[in-house]
């Protein structure tokens, strides 16, 4: 008869092979990249290129731009009401 703590002795003696994990998680990604690349034209992936350089172009630039046209009413303004 195995006692509760002989049951967990041998629970945590049973090893996991990582190593073998891992190859099976880099095969499965390279083989779905591989079928994706081969699926997708290269006009997409110039497509998706020109799509993410805009984003990261004009996401800074558009905070910027509303701060320098709202300093520059605030200037107007606060030049127009001084009274």
């Amino acid at each position: 008869m195995i006692t509760k703590y002989e049951h967990e002795v041998q629970e945590s003696n049973t090893t996991v092979n990582t190593i073998d994990d891992l190859k099976v998680l880099v095969t499965g990604g390279s083989e779905y990249v591989n079928k994706a690349v081969g699926q997708t034209a290269p006009t997409n992936w110039v497509v998706m290129f020109a799509v993410i350089m805009v984003v990261i172009v004009v996401v800074p630039l558009v905070p910027i731009a509303i701060a320098f046209f709202a300093g520059h009413y605030m200037n107007w303004w606060n030049s127009n009401n001084l009274k």
